[in-house]
């Protein structure tokens, strides 16, 4: 069985080892002392941690491989003059929010989806009640809506109807600016003014093109993820019989390594 830690909040910590598996106990106690660790560093410079805006996810998996809650609990002191506060812990399908995203440990984006289809009918009904000149609402949508959005949808694995759900209630508003029916095809705002459409990009092609730009940064990085993603592609190429086989190519690609082989 494997066991992980995760630390949560808009700083995240694991403690764990890919070595050798731990105990369960033995990662709390290691997560412990990390935090604690931290906190006397941060404390050292006039600062301490928010104990209630903290929170902590520990998980196991069973023998068919499924991720589930391990209950336990630790605690810190934040002052070395005050009592110990204890950290809560998350279940792991609950979302918590790190830099403005909502994610669960099992990378389920249900919580996500809701909050974001929360805040597009809040954006649509302001935008009906109160109306704004033409030029002036498409700058709203351009410099301020549509990137809202976009920053946490391309964390999420979202399918286009999902997407898509997102953008309807803002792009109705937006046909209602240009005078054009709200009922037209779905596809139809996303075309360029010349073929007759209302030149309103697509959320769920953007996020899908900024998440493969991603892809392809991560991809080239000269780090240990790039290279793990590396070697993952060249992996799946070799399964449908395409690429070079990883070790032939891994002296030219790990500068500064002798030759072994």
């Amino acid at each position: 069985m494997s066991n992980r830690v995760g630390f949560a909040d808009n700083l995240s910590q694991t403690s764990g080892s890919n070595v050798t598996i731990n105990s369960l106990d033995t990662n709390i106690t290691k997560l412990q002392h990390i935090t604690q660790l931290a906190n006397i560093n941060h404390h050292a410079y006039g600062g301490s941690f928010s104990i209630p805006k903290c929170s902590f996810c520990l998980v196991t998996t069973t023998k068919l491989g499924k991720l589930i809650d391990y209950h336990a609990t630790f605690s810190i002191r934040p002052t070395p003059a005050s009592p110990p506060e204890h950290f809560i812990q998350k279940p792991i399908g609950e979302a918590h929010q790190t830099l403005g995203i909502h994610i669960t440990p099992n990378l389920n984006p249900k919580r996500q989806f809701e909050l974001l289809r929360e805040k597009s009918l809040q954006k649509s009904l302001l935008m009906c009640i109160n109306p704004l000149p033409l030029d002036a609402t498409y700058t709203a949508y351009q410099q301020h809506l549509q990137p809202a959005f976009l920053y946490a949808l391309i964390a999420q694995h979202l399918p286009n109807w999902a997407i898509n759900k997102q953008q309807s209630p803002i792009i109705i508003q937006l046909l209602l600016c240009l005078n054009l029916s709200s009922t037209m095809s779905c596809c139809t705002p996303s075309l360029p003014l010349r073929f007759g459409g209302a030149g309103i990009p697509s959320w769920a092609v953007l996020t899908y093109a900024r998440q493969v730009k991603f892809l392809q940064s991560a991809l080239d990085a000269q780090t240990f993820y790039g290279h793990t993603m590396h070697a993952s592609l060249l992996t799946l190429q070799l399964e449908y019989g395409h690429g070079n086989s990883l070790l032939a190519t891994m002296d030219v690609r790990m500068e500064g390594m002798t030759l072994t082989w």
